[in-house]
Parts: structure tokens; sequence; C-alpha cells
């Protein structure tokens, strides 16, 4: 049992460093302690079921992250619960060789000979008594997290939005995540109960689809911007790609060379969302400063500026005929533009859309459909302005929605750690794609249609087959951040936004 003074601070610190990540000053290891305690709970699952080959690859996966976890947070807590574990696995299991090393690198860590007497007993030091000891994995943002208001004009920092959201009514929150801080904090700011849970689905998807994770190798580091970059998009023949971030450029870069050919000033906040036209000679960004700019990539030149959103614009799609953009923003509208004339001629809403996050259109010009903080993919109407279809099963936000080349299938990226495969037709969920174990931030169908790839926070592209929903394969960037991201349509190069503001170029999938 622990209930000195010095453990009250720890588990104080702990709590402070959350906080801090929370508010984008601390240190991006809050997504690491997610994943720290989706392998500790599903490896606690196995050793109940009695399957402790299994827990003990989990065991030494979670041992792992907490060494890397200790690194960086300086608390050996999460160490010890980890190799405690183990412990009881070797113990169910026989292996005393083994189990006699863990108990001496427990007593390293300053476990008393009794402590280690109790855990082989099956007693958790942290676990007997520990009304008064915070624990992680029992941690969810605070209220005034939790209450976060939609990000307006005003909203010029964390602190502000603090103080804007205890006056916040509950209607008017939103997720966390969508809070604009100085520092991107979409990797490590998520609900902990949720997430854990759902990730703990994730691990046990991995384990079932027994793919080898393979280590994608990187091709190319393209150095500009000078801030995190929200946004990445390749365009249609992937020989160049757009960036737009926190610093409020968007880049345009030889996928060849790494040169920039174009950058792009004009917005007055951060870039959010870029959408390359179907033949690529123009390109689209919007941002929090509300706008969305249509740029000429032969000039280089900015073309129109389209004006109507009441706060950021969070996703942008063409029109297969580049004749009409579709937009969408947290003021909860979807607006389809004409690019002829600049003016928005519909304006999709509805009760309770919150957020709008992905888009994309059907064929032709008269569907779109989206994603968002509703869990609902929604077809769209242009011409009536109203609800087609409407498509539940999702148990967290959409963040990506794609459409098959032939417009039959839709396949959409969720924070539930889930891509999912309906049918246009019918509305049906064909296939539930489990592997990933963390939000999934995009997926899309590759080249002919038969097969899908998706990636996630959990920093993996995942390789599926469309008609089985069969992982086919897995690669891992490793330790490299992913504050925007981009697949080409083959599913072989991914673009994603590091933590030190570079681009990385990756070979995935092979």
């Amino acid at each position: 049992m622990i209930k000195s003074s010095k453990s009250s601070f720890q588990n104080g610190f702990i709590v402070l460093c959350l906080c801090l990540s929370l508010a984008g000053l601390g240190s991006p290891a809050f997504s690491q302690a997610v994943i720290f305690h989706s392998f500790k709970q599903t490896a606690e699952q196995f050793i109940k079921e009695r399957d402790f080959s299994k827990a003990e690859k989990l065991a030494e996966a979670a041992v792992l992250e907490a060494e890397a976890l200790k690194a960086k947070l300086g608390d050996n807590r999460n160490l010890i619960d980890s190799l405690e574990l183990l412990g009881r696995v070797y113990r169910e299991q026989g292996n005393y060789g083994k189990l006699a090393v863990t108990n001496g690198r427990l007593k390293a860590l300053g476990v008393s000979d009794s402590e280690v007497t109790s855990t082989e007993s099956g007693v958790s030091i942290h676990e007997s008594g520990s009304n008064n000891v915070t624990r992680i994995d029992s941690e969810v943002p605070p209220a005034a997290y939790r209450n976060k208001v939609v990000p307006s004009e005003s909203t010029e920092s964390s602190e502000a939005a603090v103080n804007q959201s205890s006056q916040a009514s509950q209607a008017n929150t939103v997720d966390p995540a969508d809070v604009e801080f100085t520092e991107p904090v979409q990797e490590h700011l998520q609900p902990l109960k949720t997430d854990i849970v759902a990730s703990a689905e994730g691990i046990a998807g991995e384990l079932r689809n027994n793919t080898l994770l393979k280590k994608a190798k990187e091709l190319m580091e393209i150095k500009g911007h000078i801030s995190w970059v929200k946004c990445l998009e390749f365009s249609p023949d992937a020989r160049k790609a757009a960036s737009g971030g926190v610093d409020k450029t968007v880049r345009l870069w030889d996928m060849a060379s790494g040169q920039e050919l174009h950058r792009f000033e004009g917005h007055d906040d951060n870039v959010t969302a870029l959408a390359f036209s179907p033949v690529g000679s123009r390109l689209a960004s919007g941002s929090s400063d509300k706008t969305i700019r249509i740029w000429d990539l032969d000039s280089g030149r900015e073309i129109k500026v389209l004006k109507g959103h009441e706060n950021i614009v969070t996703c942008l799609a063409f029109s297969s005929t580049g004749r009409l953009l579709a937009s969408g923003g947290y003021d909860g509208t979807i607006r389809v533009w004409d690019l002829g004339s600049g003016k928005a001629i519909k304006v999709l809403t509805g009760k309770d859309l919150g957020t709008i996050r992905a888009l994309s259109f059907l064929p032709g010009e008269s569907k779109v459909v989206s994603g968002g903080s509703d869990r609902l993919l929604t077809v769209w109407s242009i011409e009536s302005g109203a609800p087609v279809k409407k498509l539940s099963g999702h148990k967290g936000d959409i963040l990506s929605v794609a459409v098959s080349s032939d417009g039959s299938r839709i396949i959409t990226a969720s924070r539930d750690l889930t891509a999912r495969i309906w049918s246009t037709a019918t509305g049906a969920e064909e296939q539930k794609l489990i592997g990933h174990g963390n939000w999934v931030l995009r997926a899309q169908f590759l080249s002919g249609d038969n097969r899908a790839m998706s990636c996630s926070l959990d920093k993996t592209f995942r390789l599926w087959d469309v008609s089985t929903g069969q992982e086919l394969s897995a690669s891992t960037i490793g330790p490299f951040g992913m504050w925007g991201v981009a697949m080409n349509d083959v599913g072989t190069r991914a673009l994603t936004g590091s933590n030190n503001f570079s681009l990385r170029l990756w070979q995935i999938g092979q």
C-alpha cells in the first residue's frame, strides 16, 4: 500500500502533466499513455480469460511503453504497474525464472521486499487501499476542457477558451480536440475512458488479423513550414502535394525533388483544410479565419475568396467536374459553391448536426456525403438541401469520408478506432475494419476500388481487402508525429507532418 506524501506528489505531478498536455503546454506523451493503458487493460482481460500467451505479449508491450513514458515523465508508477502485471503472468505460467528477473527489476525501482512478496501473492501495491491514489487510467479531461465552446475569432489562447467555457451552456460544447491551441493537440488530447476501451478492441483486432507490422521506409524529409502542419493533400497524379498549417501559409511541393514550387499567403489564421481540383490545376484552402481561398497552381495567384462560414472551415471537396466546391465547418453547415460566380448556391444544415469534419461528392453533382461530430454518415440532395440517407454505426466522430470511383461504396474513418465501408444504394454497413489502436484519421479506396488504405494516430497505415474486410498489410512510421497525413491512390506513398514542422514522405503498403 502506498499512501506516502511522495506518492501523492508523484500522482499529482502526473495529473499536472496531463492538464498541461490538454492545454497544449506539456509534452506529447498523452497518446502514448493511452496506448500503454490499452496494452495493460487488454493484458488484464486475457489473464481473466486465462490466455496467458497473449497476456504475456501485451504485458511485455505495456512494459516497453511504460519505459518510454518513464523517460518522458520521470515517473516509475506505470513501469511498476506493468512489471507487476507481467509478474502475475509469469507466476500463472509457472515461469519462475522470468518472475525472479521481473521482481529484481521491481526492487531496483524501489519496491520493497514485502511489497514484492505481496505482488507475488497476487496483490498489486497500487491496487490495495488506493482510494487516495489518482490513476491515469481513471482520468477524464477536466470539466473546463470537456465543456469547451466552439472556438471563435476572439479565442486567442487556451486560457481564453477555458474562461469562455465556464460560462458556456452544454448545448454549445464540442470535443476538446476542436480547440485551437498554439500547439496541435489532436495526437495527445483524447477522452480517455472511451478511447481506452476502444483501444482494447483495436488491439484485439490486431491479434486477430495477425498482420506483420513493417517499418515504413522514409524517402524524404521536406522542410519549409515554421510551425505545425494541420492538413496535407496529394495532387490527383501524386506528383505534387500541398500542405497548410499554423503558420497561415499553403505550400505546393514537388514530390520528386522536395522543392517548394509555390507559397500561397493570404489567410489570417491557421490553414485547416485543402482540396485539389480534379485535374489538379487549382487548389482550395480553408482556414480558421472562416474563409476559403482558391489558388491557381500555374501562376501561384489567388483567384477567389469565398466567405460565408461563421466559424472555422474544417473540410473541402470538389465535384467531379470541378465546377462545384463543398465546404464544412464548426458552424454546423455545408456550403456548396459555384466556383464560376464564387457564390454559395446551397447551404445544407440540420438539427444537432454539430461540426462537419469530412465531405465528398458522389459521382455527378447532385449529392454530397458528410460526416462529423454527430457520428452519422449523411447523404444530402443538393437540389432539395435535405438528407437522403442517414447511416449510423460509428461510436465516435467521423473524421474522413471517401467514395469509390463508381459511387457504389463509401468508406469512413472515425475516432471509434474503426474504418467502415457502406453500400451507397442500401445504406448497409458492409465491412467494419478493426485493427488500429487509436483514432483513425483517414481512409480511402485505392485504384480499382478492391482495396482500401487507412491511417491512424497509432502511427500505422493499414491495407484492407474491401470485399472481405481482411487486413492485408500494415506499416508504421515509428516515433514520428502525424499532425497531418495524406496517401496516394495506389497505397504506396504517404506524406505526414512531423513534430519538427517538416514533412516526411514514406513508402508504405509494400
